[in-house]
């Protein structure tokens, strides 16, 4: 004897019929009413993306100096960003980028004799490269 739930014949005639039939017309209107809702939400966030003000990126078109290596390249990932920044030739960089290579130095010692003939170690931070900003503006991003 099989296990299982009790066979009522009745009831799977009427699944059957059911199934057979398909979705009745209040489904397909709602599916449709659906569609429709979203629609209209997806114009709603569009005209709202709209309006809202896009990131705006300040960039700094500078002319580059290698003061550490003069005529030499140097090539650094900043923020994930590749930079190859060419001595003496004009670039577009983030200010960012700027900043961060006018803050670059390097420790120079150099002795030097005082007027009673002591010898002193002095210690000067140079920079090691040099940006000079020719001219600013915003880009959208």
């Amino acid at each position: 004897m099989p296990r299982g739930r009790p066979i009522n014949k009745q009831k799977d005639k009427k699944m059957n019929e059911e199934l057979l039939a398909g979705p009745d017309e209040s489904v397909a209107e709602r599916i449709e009413e659906n569609s429709n809702e979203i629609k209209t939400l997806k114009k709603k966030i569009a005209a709202k993306k709209a309006l809202e003000p896009t990131k705006v990126q300040k960039r700094a078109k500078i002319l580059f100096r290698n003061l550490e290596d003069p005529g030499f390249n140097i090539e650094f990932t900043y923020n994930g960003k590749y930079f190859n920044m060419v001595d003496g030739k004009e670039q577009d960089v983030p200010m960012y980028v700027v900043d961060h290579l006018n803050s670059l130095t390097v420790r120079k010692s150099r002795y030097e004799k005082d007027r009673a003939g002591n010898v002193r170690n002095i210690d000067e931070l140079k920079p090691r490269v040099y940006c000079q900003v020719l001219e600013t503006y915003e880009k959208a991003v």
